[in-house]
């Protein structure tokens, strides 16, 4: 995230990496980078540590999730990242377990911390891979994620959730939520003005869902997000995917439908690859499953109490862009 968390100072963070890694921190740096997490850079001994905080609010699935629940689901990811790295899976930049053995951490009820090897190489922006090259090179590791037995690892399976979902479907009040923040009359607008169409969108995704649980036997280990953004180019380990904490068992088209969008070949690079076929109407399902979460989770965002940032601004082009009927209505 690019704004710090008001309510996390840093001696928080380091008398955590202090206690349950045993850190003797000389410095610590937030850095403002990502969207979703809060990291910060800490020195230790002469070595650099990339640390990662997430605040459980944000990991809630619903109003009725508990930061418990998103604590459970984030710490099995961060477990499924070091087995897919002792697994040999050398693209996986997974946590350093800390001196109880865990994967991360709490700083306290509501903050999660895990910290990673500070890696020297070439980060990117979200977006499309820029060449034909780099989008090979990802499907590489891609492959070799998919072909690990399910049953090797304590992966959790995909639910299809759409997060905060209740949001957006049960219509919010205008008269109620005008003055919680900059961006809440007008988010109000928009998805009142797009009411029909959003209601048909969830519709459809729970039509094609049905259709991906009986292909539960086809379903790999995925990472969820390998856009260029969750990728680092490194001079010795070459690309190397970041951010494990999306990794879910399901279907392959999870890691596959942005990548075909962009490039329609990479189904046939995939299929030569592994030698399983991709199907279309997944490649579908993953794609409106990317909307509507983006949707849902900007609405929950707009229509809870929020300033002005530099995150808050972010996220008001993006709803914008993703509340768009156009991308995600068939035909």
């Amino acid at each position: 995230m690019f704004t710090r968390p008001p309510d996390l100072s840093d001696g928080a963070v380091v008398r955590t990496l202090e206690s349950r890694w045993h850190l003797a921190v000389d410095d610590v740096e937030y850095v403002p980078v990502g969207f979703g997490s809060h990291h910060w850079k800490a020195r230790s001994d002469g070595r650099v540590w990339f640390v990662t905080v997430d605040d459980l609010d944000a990991k809630r699935l619903s109003e009725v999730d508990s930061r418990q629940a998103a604590a459970q689901r984030l710490t099995a990811a961060m477990v499924v990242a070091v087995s897919l790295r002792e697994l040999g899976l050398d693209f996986v930049a997974a946590p350093i377990s800390s001196e109880r053995g865990l994967a991360s951490e709490p700083i306290d009820d509501r903050f999660v911390v895990s910290i990673f090897e500070y890696l020297d190489g070439e980060t990117h922006p979200f977006g499309a891979y820029p060449t034909s090259s780099a989008r090979l090179a990802v499907l590489d590791r891609i492959a070799r994620l998919h072909q690990v037995p399910p049953s090797s690892i304590p992966a959790l399976e995909e639910r299809f959730v759409i997060p905060r979902r209740e949001v957006v479907t049960a219509g919010a009040s205008i008269d109620g939520n005008m003055l919680l923040g900059p961006y809440s009359a007008d988010a109000l607008d928009l998805l009142s003005h797009h009411r029909d169409s959003l209601t048909g969108a969830f519709d459809r995704f729970d039509s094609i869902v049905s259709v991906a649980i009986e292909q539960r036997s086809g379903w790999v280990v995925t990472h969820g997000e390998p856009h260029q953004a969750n990728t680092i180019n490194t001079p010795d380990r070459g690309v190397l995917l970041i951010d494990w904490d999306t990794v879910l068992v399901a279907p392959p088209e999870r890691d596959l439908w942005s990548l075909i969008r962009q490039d329609e070949d990479i189904a046939h690079e995939y299929t030569k690859l592994t030698g399983w076929a991709i199907d279309g109407a997944i490649i579908n399902l993953y794609e409106l499953f990317w909307d509507l979460t983006e949707v849902c989770l900007y609405a929950a965002d707009f229509l809870a109490p929020h300033e002005r940032t530099a995150d808050t601004e972010v996220a008001w082009e993006s709803f914008q862009r993703y509340l768009d009927p156009s991308r995600w209505t068939p035909g």
